[in-house]
């Protein structure tokens, strides 16, 4: 499919661009690493490469006061400064443009990544739900000196090569904070009123166009809504905006939410494009180019955007994190070999929010650019692979591709093992892209699928290699009763969902990630994110988990588990919201409890402080862990000189879909 307004040209400002696809803003983390300089350069030139018009870095400090994590780029030290060049002159030299986010972290900074004599500044001395820490009121001066840091930040950029910047009014930093009646208590002619509130920002933009000449672009990123109850409503946004374009922007970038925002916005659970309507309403109200971001993954959704006159560009950032190659795959009519995004935050804001490099789950490439790199084999092998989860579909992928003669054999009659149960949950329909990314460069390599198939050892002595990927299974219960007709494992429920009729009592037991999951598809609607028309009143957002219990209740769900959290090994930027939707659709969560017996009505439990309790239930659904099904290499690691075990089939307690895949992209490029 050829997409004619994705791939057609616009100007922001002077600045002309081949597309409308923009790499959107994200920590990368990597700046503490000795090799840091080449590492981003890489990273960014990977994706000018392939094919998006403009990149915009992560943010870059623009004061000591404003460092918004660990291991964070400055653009007042010399040293950032250099990087930043370099980072420059290898996108240009891979054919495309890059611009600079400025940024001020405001009450989000945390004194552990400042200076000792430094302290996090804010409009007032209101503490963030994420720190500790209560942050000084800025003073007047305090906020001209910032105002000047901005516009010499981006005098810097613009002297450093850079094609544009971006200045970051978004996601609750500090000019967000200046603009919202929350985080703004002050009594000066920089509180108050929305004139007042706004002129932080408006000022900002001021000066840097007085600094940079009126010739450089300048995207300006601000909130399209905080979902933040009382913050601004629509008419003090489109204030901002009207004044922002005023002062000199030339494009505006339009951010959803706070990071302490309590409505999700970038997790799986969130419906592809959902905000843009945010954008489409500030577009109405302004002349300058606007952009659309927030769960855009996929050409399709960007052109109807686009087409519907939503917005005029798409920032996309996790998607290129995922396959660099989007925009090229996208307008050469490639796009079932986009790596598409899913959401997860795994690797990309969960490592972000724990101040560790970024990565993806998918893309074992995505940081790691110079060391991870696939050449031609020396000597070409015919290899079998067993199991076609997803560490068996990476390995395969990746040995077909430099050139190996790759037989994939799977058990059931289709690709994808466990990410199949996984499309199931609500939200996770993602992981079917992934299977079909993986399906698509197999059959054009000319992988051998054989379906349906669990070869023998002796069909496995007649390649040169063999890479046993054949996965785990479900941990059997050692419960008194654990073996009635009532009771089930995960993987038994994901087989057959209806063998469970609604308006049914329900226990899990087990509320790992797993047991989650099952939770969640036993009770979703399907309605579980609410239509746009929510959101009229911005500041009505109490009413999302209002939402949430007023659906339907599909069966009653009981999860429970020995240890002291539900989801612990959830990441922080998806545990929350999976777990308010659990409880506002009326899960009921036990941890702590030990278990005695199964009966035909229910579960007899002990609590922690000793006294037993019984849970009735019509259905028992065992999440209780995973072991590895590892039968076939144990049969055969001995009698052949190259064999492997990969993925959970080598270490189920410990692995994931990351571990898998990244594990089997190593080895596909040593064998």
């Amino acid at each position: 499919m050829f997409y004619p307004y994705l791939f057609s040209p616009i100007s922001i400002g002077s600045m002309l661009l081949p597309n409308r696809v923009l790499m959107g803003s994200m920590h990368l983390g990597y700046e503490g690493r000795s090799d840091a300089a080449e590492r981003m350069a890489e990273f960014y030139a990977a994706r000018a490469r392939g094919g998006a018009a403009l990149i915009i870095t992560g943010g870059c400090a623009i004061n000591e006061e404003a460092i918004g994590g660990g291991n964070f780029s400055c653009i007042y030290k010399a040293g950032d400064l250099s990087t930043l060049a370099l980072i420059t002159r290898r996108v240009h030299q891979a054919g495309g443009k890059i611009g600079l986010q400025l940024f001020h972290a405001g009450r989000y900074a945390s004194k552990e990544w400042l200076a000792a004599d430094v302290q996090p500044v804010a409009p007032s001395a209101i503490r963030s739900p994420l720190h500790s820490g209560t942050p000084r009121a800025m003073s007047e001066s305090d906020i001209h000196r910032t105002v000047s840091d901005f516009a010499g930040a981006a005098l810097s950029a613009k002297e450093a090569g850079f094609d544009c910047v971006e200045v970051m009014g978004s996601e609750g930093y500090l000019i967000n904070q200046f603009l919202s009646p929350v985080t703004n208590k002050r009594e000066d002619r920089f509180g108050g009123p929305i004139e007042n509130r706004a002129r932080f920002g408006v000022e900002v933009m001021r000066a840097i166009r007085e600094s940079c000449g009126p010739d450089y672009a300048v995207i300006y990123r601000m909130s399209g809504i905080d979902l933040i109850p009382e913050s601004n409503g629509w008419e003090e946004t489109f204030y901002f905006a009207q004044s922002v374009e005023e002062a000199g922007a030339s494009a505006l970038n339009i951010g959803i939410g706070w990071h302490e925002s309590r409505i999700p916005t970038i997790s799986m659970l969130v419906p592809r494009a959902y905000f843009s309507f945010a954008g489409e309403r500030i577009r109405q109200r302004v002349r300058i180019p606007c952009i659309a971001s927030n769960r855009i993954n996929d050409p399709e959704v960007a052109e109807e955007l686009l087409s519907t006159g939503k917005a005029d560009l798409v920032s996309i950032a996790r998607a290129l994190l995922a396959d660099p190659e989007f925009a090229r795959k996208a307008s050469s009519g490639k796009s079932a070999y986009i790596n598409t995004c899913i959401a997860c935050n795994q690797a990309c804001l969960d490592n972000a929010f724990r101040n560790e490099p970024t990565a993806c789950i998918l893309n074992p490439e995505a940081g790691r650019e110079l060391e991870i790199q696939k050449r031609p084999a020396l000597h070409r092998k015919r290899v079998a692979v067993v199991g076609a989860g997803p560490a068996g579909l990476e390995v395969a992928k990746t040995l077909s591709e430099r050139g190996h003669h790759v037989t994939l054999f799977e058990r059931q009659n289709q690709l994808g093992g466990q990410l199949n149960h996984a499309a199931m949950i609500p939200g996770k329909e993602e992981f079917l892209n992934t299977i079909r990314y993986y399906t698509s460069y197999l059959q054009e390599y000319g992988v051998r699928m054989e379906m349906g198939a669990s070869p023998s050892a002796t069909d496995l002595r007649k390649f040169d290699t063999a890479v046993i990927a054949t996965g785990a299974k479900p941990r059997e219960p050692d419960i008194e009763g654990a073996n009635q007709t009532h009771c089930m494992s995960y993987e038994e429920f994901f087989q057959n969902p209806s063998c469970v009729p609604e308006n049914r009592n329900v226990v899990v037991i087990g509320a790992g990630g797993i047991g989650c999951d099952v939770a969640h598809l036993l009770v979703d609607s399907k309605l579980s994110y609410p239509r746009q028309s929510f959101f009229d009143d911005p500041n009505h957002v109490s009413a999302y988990e209002e939402h949430l219990r007023s659906l339907p209740r599909v069966r009653f769900v009981t999860l429970m588990r020995r240890g002291r959290r539900i989801g612990e090994k959830l990441g922080p930027t998806t545990r929350w919201a999976l777990l308010q939707l659990l409880e506002n659709r009326g899960v009921k969560m036990l941890t702590q409890i030990q278990y005695r017996a199964i009966q035909r009505e229910g579960v007899i439990t002990e609590s922690r402080t000793g006294k037993e309790v019984f849970i009735p239930a019509d259905f028992i659904i065992f999440a209780i862990g995973q072991i590895p099904e590892n039968s076939l290499y144990t049969q055969i690691r001995h009698e052949m000189e190259e064999c492997y075990l990969i993925g959970a089939a080598k270490l189920a307690s410990e692995t994931n879909a990351q571990a898998a895949i990244w594990e089997a992209a190593e080895l596909g490029r040593r064998i």
